[in-house]
């Protein structure tokens, strides 16, 4: 083999080197991403349903309730404006139903009632048509909701509901969803020291994040 040859063979072997590295390399970043986003989700989906179970202490309904259908459920989507519109027609990340609402809406009755310094979170996936990128809030009649947060990796009590698609999900007391959701973890039930373990470790990647819904551009 001549030399020129054997450099080349040389410098490809080492350019697949490389790029595998990179590639690992990415993948890693990626992983630890996901793990610090997941953080963040659980106590999204705590945050959330904290304000509904507030707001339905105060005023003994949920929001939206006159918005809410006699049978079947009203679903509002919690996201960054520009996702959720891109979001509304398509429905969940699974594409299996269609959001009814924006946050702005449920937001702002939450703010007639808790105060005007209430803010949803906002999942931190920064890509619009990358999900999980948004927080579903399912109302049914009577005082019963389901929310639910998506990630990318199993973590405590989620349930997994596709390849690589995990829910954390939280519900009232009351309430018939169905399987799998019947599954999901009653948010007056979550032990206080595990909440506020959750709470600290949403609250560092909150710092990392830092993203809010505050009804501008909804």
């Amino acid at each position: 083999m001549s030399r020129r040859w054997l450099g080349a063979v040389v410098a490809a072997v080492a350019l697949s080197a490389t790029s595998g590295a990179g590639a690992r390399g990415l993948a890693d970043m990626e992983a630890r991403y996901q793990q610090s986003a997941s953080a963040k989700r659980v106590n999204d989906v705590h945050k959330i349903a904290d304000l509904l179970e507030a707001y339905y202490a105060r005023t003994g309904r949920l929001p939206l309730d006159q918005r809410i259908p006699p049978s079947g459920y009203l679903t509002v989507i919690v996201g960054a404006p520009k996702v959720e519109r891109r979001l509304q027609p398509r429905g969940n990340p699974l594409g299996r139903e269609a959001p009814v609402l924006a946050s702005a809406e449920m937001l702002a009755a939450l703010r007639e009632a808790l105060g005007p310094e209430v803010r949803l979170p906002v999942d931190p996936q920064k890509a619009p048509n990358g999900p999980p990128n948004a927080y579903y809030v399912r109302f049914r009649p009577n005082g019963q909701y389901l929310v639910t947060g998506f990630l990318r990796q199993p973590y405590d009590f989620t349930i997994q509901v596709a390849p690589d698609v995990y829910v954390y999900a939280l519900r009232s007391e009351i309430g018939d969803w169905g399987d799998p959701w019947d599954h999901a973890r009653v948010t007056r039930q979550v032990p206080q020291t595990e909440r506020e373990a959750i709470r600290a470790a949403g609250a560092a990647e909150d710092r990392r994040f830092g993203q809010w819904v505050d009804g501008a551009g909804n």
